[in-house]
């Protein structure tokens, strides 16, 4: 079994509109864990991914969209950190001295379940390509749903 987190960027420079596709991934401890747990420690490599792609691209990125499709990793992720045993806790306190925001995503878009699945697909395809077989609808300026609904 994995986790792992997908990072889709998207800006404009110059008029010109620039897009990047990177992933993540990390194959789970022999010691089991339970989704939720699992799902956290996919949410933590989202978040240092985001850390990892502003720092390499050494640009001011204005905005951090960040979405899970686990309601439980969200809930952790609005509430006080002092409440949960020392796994969930020293994970939820890293994800959340980040300044990004989360939201929730269905299952059947989030494109970083892949990464637990397995896919086929070939490594050089277009991100275009795997984001619309995915059913992944871009949630960005150029998207169908207004920015303010996310």
């Amino acid at each position: 079994m994995a986790y792992g987190a997908v990072g889709y960027i998207h800006g404009e420079r110059d008029g010109k509109v620039e897009t990047a596709f990177v992933a993540k991934s990390k194959v789970a401890p022999k010691k089991q864990l339970n989704v939720p747990r699992l799902e956290l420690c996919a949410v933590l490599v989202g978040a240092r991914l985001m850390d990892f792609i502003e720092q390499t691209l050494k640009i001011p990125i204005s905005t951090s969209h960040l979405w899970s499709d686990s309601t439980t990793v969200l809930t952790w992720l609005a509430s006080e950190t002092c409440r949960f045993k020392v796994f969930v806790g020293t994970r939820v306190t890293e994800i959340n001295h980040k300044d990004m925001t989360w939201h929730y995503v269905p299952t059947k878009q989030n494109v970083a379940n892949d990464i637990m699945r397995g896919s086929r697909r070939r490594p050089q395809v277009e991100i275009r390509t795997v984001l619309s077989n995915s059913g992944y609808r871009p949630l960005v300026s150029d998207a169908q749903t207004p920015r303010s609904t996310w």
